[in-house]
């Protein structure tokens, strides 16, 4: 059930630039007993660039990857060897909304501060709306396209280990 979600999670946020991580095996200058570049595992910052219907994944290595590892993971990467199991998303935490991305989501969903309807953010990291008069679901949707535009993390990824908390400025936003 859980690697649903993260298929899911993957697929939703593909459009908007999602940083990750995949772990790589690279070789090493260290030489084994049978005369061979011995190889190790290698934590790599990449940029999901594309996920298909059976989970497999590509990326991009991101700029700070040497220029010799970037050509091994974009082979790696083109080779179909990762699937969305091997990438872990980084997503912000409900508490990092600024006070102008929490004004655009109430201006999302036609909430007016002051009055009836209202927004409930970074309560126990969920965001609850409690409204007198309901949302329509193409504000609730559009609503959620922001969420992850801006890579909030709404569905407890972090907390369930499918995502690592983004530092912070990863998103330039």
């Amino acid at each position: 059930m859980e690697i649903d979600k993260l298929f899911s999670e993957l697929s939703s946020r593909l459009q908007y630039g999602l940083i990750g991580k995949v772990t790589v095996e690279v070789t090493t200058s260290d030489i084994d007993m049978d005369g061979f570049h011995t190889q190790k595992p290698m934590d790599v910052d990449v940029m999901l660039s594309d996920i298909n219907i059976d989970g497999y994944i590509k990326f991009i290595a991101l700029d700070g990857s040497s220029e010799d590892l970037s050509f091994f993971i974009q082979q790696w990467s083109d080779d179909g060897d990762f699937t969305y199991n091997d990438f872990k998303p980084y997503l912000r935490e409900i508490s990092s909304l600024t006070e102008e991305e929490c004004d655009k989501l109430f201006e999302i969903l036609n909430i007016d501060e002051d009055g009836g309807d209202w927004l409930k953010i970074n309560d126990i990291n969920v965001i609850r709306l409690l409204t007198e008069r309901g949302k329509d679901f193409y504000e609730i949707a559009e609503a959620i396209d922001y969420l992850n535009s801006i890579h909030i993390d709404y569905r407890n990824m972090i907390e369930d280990g499918l995502a690592n908390k983004a530092p912070d400025g990863m998103y330039k936003l």
